[in-house]
Formats: structure tokens, C-alpha cells, sequence
């Protein structure tokens, strides 16, 4: 995070978050919007992410609804971009219809599988989806590839940069 921050950097996040960092920090809690009084032009959505399926071996969720994690909706100059975060289909994901682009999860194990990450692109209908969360921790290649097979929006997967 040093290496993004500036002066005039904001980070924005649900309230777990944003009570354990320093510096220009938002809290945002899922259905509250944030209008472009941090940054001109960029209009920031929370939209709850949890997971309904997926658990651990004692029967939790990964992600409770309870916790309030987040995806986000952020508009910018009016081009909509919505970063789901770790979640699996949920009925919060049609307050994004339409936007330009979806960055999806499909590694399956914490978050949707490829057949679930095409469900949500076509309730979705983004413009363009990307597929995320996979090859790294969990996730391979073919997880993204089978999602693009699914799907019935155009998908772009993006190349792994070394860090």
C-alpha cells in the first residue's frame, strides 16, 4: 500500500478494515455509496459480498453476511467498473446490471466456481468480464478458462505479472 499512497490517496473499506489502518481512510458499509467528495469524478458503491455455499469444515461460511465484507461498484467519469470481492452468487449483484466491466472470482473454493462466476456474468451482463482469483493461492488457469467457456459475455483474462 506505501508504494500506491500519496498525500491525496483514500482508501475505502469496510468498517474491519478501516479501523486496523492509517491515513486517509473511508469506512463504507454494503449499500452506501460514496459520492465523488474524495476524488472528483469517482463515485465508490458498496455491494455486500458473502458467501452462501462455501464453507469450512466445521459448517461456517468463508465469508459470512454477517462480517459485511464488500464488493464495489466505482463509477469513474461514467464508466462502471464492479469488483466483487470474495462472494458467491448473491441477490446484491443485480444492482450492478450493465455495468462496462466485472472482475469475477472463480477459483471455487472460497468464492464462486467458473459455472457460477457465468451465472453471475449473465444475470450481470457486463460489457466485459475478467476472471479473478486464480493462480495464486487457490485457483488455476483452467478455472478462468472454463469461466470463459460458460460465459455468455464477452471474457478477458489478463496475464499474471510478476510482482
Amino acid at each position: 500500500m506505501e508504494q500506491l499512497s500519496t498525500g491525496s490517496t483514500w482508501l475505502v473499506g469496510p468498517p474491519a478494515v478501516a479501523e486496523r489502518v492509517s491515513g486517509q481512510v473511508h469506512s463504507i458499509a454494503p449499500g452506501e455509496m460514496l459520492d465523488d467528495e474524495l476524488v472528483r469524478g469517482v463515485y465508490v458503491s458498496a455491494v455486500a459480498a458473502y458467501n452462501t455455499s462455501k464453507r469450512d469444515p466445521e459448517g461456517n461460511a468463508f465469508h459470512p453476511r454477517d462480517a459485511g465484507w464488500l464488493g464495489y461498484e466505482v463509477t469513474i467519469f461514467g464508466e462502471r467498473l464492479y469488483h466483487s470481492g470474495d462472494t458467491d452468487v448473491i441477490p446484491e449483484m443485480d444492482a450492478v446490471t450493465g455495468v462496462d466491466v466485472a472482475l469475477l472470482p472463480v477459483s471455487g473454493t472460497y468464492v464462486m466456481t467458473a459455472q457460477e462466476a457465468a451465472e453471475a456474468a449473465r444475470r450481470i451482463q457486463p460489457r466485459v468480464a475478467v476472471p479473478m482469483h486464480w493462480g495464486e493461492l487457490v485457483g488455476t488457469e483452467s478455472d478462468a478458462r472454463a469461466f470463459a467457456a460458460k460465459a455468455t459475455v464477452p471474457v478477458r483474462i489478463l496475464e499474471k505479472v510478476a510482482a
